[in-house]
């Protein structure tokens, strides 16, 4: 150790200390409900990103934030647009038919 260093490092208050908290009743995608709408398990979706299972599980339940890069490895797995993870899947799917049209 170097003498000149203390033991306690301090980042912005003491981070050891420091709490990050997340509303989990406000999510801004519908992961769980596409799940269930193409009919895929965490088990599976673990099986198609390579994620494990606790980051799946953390991501359906809100736990933990999803940025782009996961954003674009889910909707590869299950074969929908990014945007559409943004929204319900009946919202996607009526958008879908209209498109058609």
């Amino acid at each position: 150790m170097n003498t000149k260093s203390s033991d306690n490092v301090r980042f912005f208050g003491n981070a050891k200390y420091r709490r990050v908290s997340y509303n989990l009743i406000v999510l801004d995608w519908y992961l769980k409900e596409w799940l269930a709408a193409t009919d895929t398990s965490q088990a599976k979706l673990c099986r198609l990103t390579d994620y494990p299972k606790a980051k799946i599980s953390d991501l359906v339940t809100g736990k933990q934030r999803y940025n782009r890069d996961i954003l674009n490895d889910i909707a590869n797995a299950l074969n929908i647009k990014p945007p559409e993870l943004l929204m319900h899947p009946s919202e996607a799917f009526a958008q879908r038919r209209i498109k058609k049209l």
